[in-house]
């Protein structure tokens, strides 16, 4: 449904159904994972089934972009890498925990989306971007807990100048909130501190010239103050400063 009580403003909202049935690696997948986890296979799944709700606002005109999009994803049959309670000792001296995939009875998932894009003149703009993500997993016994892998809030701030026509410079900044709300897995995961992940910000300089009309050279410098972040879930820190450029020719 769409609506649009005046000029530039429109009001969106959709429900939707889906299923996804299990894939090959949700069926068979056995091995060693995330550090401390032995995964073994489960070839009884079913498939999963969503029921999907958002609505969202924007206002478009020719100086101002605003969007907002709020979301909720309802699972049933969610497949979920969970705990079967076997301790698996290892030659090294290593105890694995037995994992495997199952249909849970339910997952719940709210989000917001937004974004807004100000044109100050021509040559200038600027803009910000942040989305968020909470979720609960209702396991067959009752019991509530975060659900795995949920990202923490995120977002980009950005201004960007067209030096001329064909060039512009862009200073922007990629951030994430502290993330402190905790799957079982992520727990048991010697990557992930039991207290979370701290949040971050870095600083990037971004540039693309226009040569040709075939031609053009994009310049992108990353974490200009060198800090220190790791992505949440991630195994190895983020990359220091850095420099990219890339020459791309159409034929």
């Amino acid at each position: 449904m769409t609506w649009s009580p005046i000029q530039y403003l429109y009001f969106t909202s959709n429900v939707s159904t889906g299923f996804r049935a299990p894939n090959v690696a949700d069926l068979s997948e056995l091995g060693e994972r995330r550090s401390r986890f032995m995964q073994v296979p489960n070839p009884n799944l079913n498939p999963e089934h969503t029921i999907n709700v958002d609505a969202s606002v924007r206002w478009i005109n020719d100086v101002l972009n605003l969007e907002v999009t709020g979301y909720s994803v309802t699972y049933s049959d969610k497949i979920e890498s969970v705990p079967t309670g076997n301790l698996l000792p290892m030659s090294n001296g290593s105890t694995l925990i037995e994992m495997t995939n199952r249909n849970e009875n339910s997952m719940q998932l709210y989000g917001i989306e937004s974004s807004v894009d100000i044109k100050f003149t021509p040559l200038l703009r600027a803009g910000l971007t942040f989305n968020y993500t909470y979720g609960d997993l209702k396991e067959r016994n009752g019991r509530v807990s975060p659900v795995d892998r949920i990202p923490p809030g995120n977002g980009r701030a950005y201004v960007r100048y067209e030096i001329i026509d064909g060039l512009d410079l862009g200073l922007q900044t990629r951030f994430a909130l502290e993330h402190r709300r905790l799957s079982d897995s992520e727990l048991q995961d010697f990557r992930i501190s039991n207290d979370g992940t701290d949040g971050f910000m870095i600083f990037q300089l971004v540039s693309n010239w226009q040569v040709t009309d075939n031609s053009e050279i994009h310049f992108f410098a990353d974490n200009l103050l060198d800090s220190a972040y790791r992505e949440h879930s991630s195994s190895l820190d983020g990359l220091g400063r850095n420099v990219t450029v890339r020459y791309s020719y159409r034929f």
